[in-house]
């Protein structure tokens, strides 16, 4: 039987490097299986690709501190120290895997961070749940890996991936991080196609902005400086020079009926694009900033920002923008499908509560990121849409529905839960359904109750986009029942002695 011509359509698959410990080098990183013609030509190119990680598997090996290798001989002392890859190593690691890997493309590359108020369920990069700690001298532990979207492509040569770093200082804005990546484009430094010009948050120790590291720890208690760094990631090619880049913010106005969703963002990055002839889109990203105190047109514009500690008496606002990154056309581009992608539009795919019907006492969990993968790569089988880019979006979450205490040994209040969605960027228009809002909100909207499902039916959506807020109403009420309680059984067993 023929295939049809939307399953001709390339599906990305993933690729992705997390940091390791010394002194161990991650022996098994993660390629989600996807389907081209048939399933046996993806596992037969790429071994690894039905071996999904649910965590890390260690061997001995040489520790990379800050790039540079060392081996037991040279470092006795290194199994006393816990230090762990820089972004530097796990680009090289990715290289290792390009050159041993034939026939594939980079669509996209990102950096992924994972969260965790305990530090041993990091190293998960299957899971699609992370935790802030929110609770009196409690800490946050955070790991940043790589991960790049790839799609198959007979005939593609071994790409080489490069990064450089550009992080603010003193006033820089965004901006002016952007002229100095364009100078160091002028000067050469940067040779080859870029692939994305990611916009990442580092903290800042000291006064210094830690943007290559890959594990730090943050105190729920204590205000947190960040920083805003844009890296830039390209296809290293000795014959191609980078051209000047650029990104463009779309900021959420203000209605009758509150802040614009992410789709009219989208909306009007389409509108702006249709008068851009000589731009090639490198990728798109959805960042949360905080609102500037001064016009709202200059939100997202600043470098530098806090995150407030628990104790903080003024909350502040966030927006999710969308932020459109681009390269101008150079003479010796051959004006590709990627020179024109508008319309475009964007899908959401999120993970879901599956009920095993196989267990004799089922427990609800969450979807691991091989299973959301798998519904965004049948989407664009079935779509035959063309992958502009891909992005993993951070999304501040809240339990709801009939049955709140069913999840209450996993998460509680002293924690927010974040949910991690897969956001696909496709040329063309959609008919999918998109809300939710794109500015924070400080209270939760009312979603129903959630049913239940199992893995054989279609499971059902059960988290709250874009919301934020430590939930302490059902404390109360549990309060207020537990003393009701109580007063019912005194009363009751007063009369029974009373009667006797």
């Amino acid at each position: 039987m023929a295939c049809p011509a939307s399953c001709l359509s390339p599906s990305p698959f993933i690729r992705q490097l997390l940091p390791t410990p010394t002194p161990f080098l991650t022996a098994s990183c993660v390629a989600l299986e996807t389907f081209i013609f048939k399933a046996e030509a993806i596992h037969e190119a790429f071994p690894e690709a039905n071996q999904i990680c649910s965590s890390l598997t260690l061997t001995h090996g040489e520790a990379f501190i800050q790039g540079s290798s060392l081996s037991s001989r040279d470092h006795p002392l290194k199994e006393l120290i816990e230090c762990w890859d820089c972004i530097r190593s796990l680009v090289d690691k990715a290289n290792d895997w390009l050159r041993k890997t034939s026939d594939v493309q980079i669509k996209s590359c990102e950096s992924i961070t994972w969260s965790a108020c305990d530090p041993k369920k990091l190293g998960d990069s299957e899971q699609m749940v992370l935790t802030n700690s929110v609770t009196e001298n409690g800490s946050t532990h955070f790991i940043r890996g790589l991960r790049l979207w790839l799609a198959p492509k007979p005939g593609c040569k071994a790409q080489v991936l490069g990064f450089t770093d550009f992080c603010p200082e003193g006033s820089d804005t965004i901006q002016s991080l952007i002229n100095r990546v364009n100078v160091e484009i002028d000067r050469g430094t940067l040779k080859g196609r870029i692939l994305s010009l990611e916009t990442i948050s580092a903290p800042v120790v000291n006064g210094n902005v830690e943007c290559s590291e890959t594990r730090w720890q943050l105190s729920a208690n204590e205000d947190k400086p960040h920083a805003f760094c844009l890296r830039v990631f390209f296809c290293k090619q000795a014959n191609i020079m980078a051209t000047h880049i650029g990104v463009q913010d779309f900021v959420p106005f203000l209605g009758d009926e509150g802040y614009q969703g992410f789709s009219d963002l989208v909306e009007r990055a389409n509108s702006w694009l249709k008068g851009e002839t000589d731009i090639r889109v490198t990728n798109m990203q959805s960042v949360m900033v905080q609102k500037n105190d001064g016009p709202h047109s200059e939100t997202g514009s600043a470098a530098f920002y806090v995150i407030p500690g628990i104790n903080c008496e003024h909350p502040r606002e966030s927006f999710r923008i969308l932020r459109v990154a681009f390269a101008k056309i150079s003479p010796s581009e051959d004006g590709g499908d990627d020179m024109n992608i508008c319309p475009f539009s964007y899908e959401n795919f999120t993970p879901e509560i599956v009920t095993p019907r196989t267990d004799l006492k089922p427990k609800e969990r969450m979807e691991k990121m091989k299973e959301t993968f798998a519904k965004a790569s049948s989407f664009l089988r079935s779509s035959g849409m063309d992958l502009i880019c891909a992005e993993t979006v951070m999304n501040p979450m809240q339990f709801v529905g009939d049955d709140d205490s069913a999840h209450n040994d996993e998460f509680d209040d002293d924690e927010i839960k974040l949910l991690l969605t897969i956001r696909l960027y496709v040329n063309g228009s959609s008919n999918y359904n998109h809300d939710g809002n794109s500015k924070q909100l400080i209270s939760l909207r009312d979603v129903g109750s959630r049913r239940k499902f199992s893995e054989e039916d279609h499971p059902g959506p059960i988290f709250l986009s874009r919301v934020v807020t430590r939930n302490y109403k059902y404390r109360w009420a549990v309060l207020a029942g537990t003393i009701f309680t109580c007063m019912t059984i005194i009363v009751v067993v007063s009369v029974v002695y009373s009667n006797q």
